[in-house]
C-alpha cells in the first residue's frame, strides 16, 4: 500500500485509475453507469464529482450524452420541423457566416435556447449556432463536386 503525503498530478492519475476500476465492479453489480468527472486537487485535498445513472448498464467512466441532446441522424429519418426549420438531408454541406469553410449540421439541443444547433467543419471543429443562423444556412447548401 502506498502512502500519499501530498497530491500531485501523477498520484492523482493513478488514484483515478484505481477508483474507476473499483467503480466498474459497483456499476456491474447494480446495473448503473458510474463515472467520476474532473478531479481537482491541492497539496492536501482531492475532489471529484461522482455520477451514477440508473439502469444503463455497466460501462463505468463512459461519458453519458447530454440528456436533452437530439442527434441529427435521428431527426433526419422523420423530417422533423424544429423551431420553424425543416431539416431534410443530413449530408448536405452549408456555409455559415463567421464559421470557416463548409459545415454539416450535427446536433440540436433544445435546452440551449440561444444557440440550439451544432455544426461541424470538415476539420472536425464544432460550433454552436443560433436558430436564425440555422434557418439562413439551410436555405443555401454548398454545391457538391461531381
Amino acid at each position: 500500500m502506498t502512502t500519499i503525503q501530498t497530491f500531485n498530478r501523477s498520484n492523482v492519475q493513478s488514484m483515478r485509475m484505481e477508483i474507476e476500476a473499483a467503480l466498474k465492479t459497483v456499476s456491474a453489480k447494480y446495473n448503473v453507469t458510474v463515472g467520476i468527472g474532473r478531479i481537482t486537487f491541492t497539496a492536501n485535498e482531492m475532489r471529484c464529482k461522482l455520477t451514477a445513472v440508473a439502469g444503463t448498464g455497466a460501462s463505468a467512466g463512459a461519458p453519458a450524452a447530454a440528456p436533452n441532446a437530439i442527434p441529427m441522424a435521428a431527426l433526419m429519418t422523420t423530417g422533423v420541423r424544429i423551431l420553424g426549420i425543416t431539416v431534410n438531408e443530413l449530408r448536405n454541406e452549408y456555409t455559415v457566416a463567421g464559421v470557416p469553410g463548409p459545415v454539416t449540421l450535427v446536433g440540436y439541443m433544445p435546452r440551449r435556447f440561444k444557440y440550439p444547433f451544432t455544426v461541424r467543419t470538415r476539420s472536425g471543429k464544432q460550433y454552436k449556432i443560433s436558430t436564425y443562423m440555422a434557418q439562413s444556412m439551410l436555405k443555401n447548401p454548398v454545391a457538391k463536386a461531381a
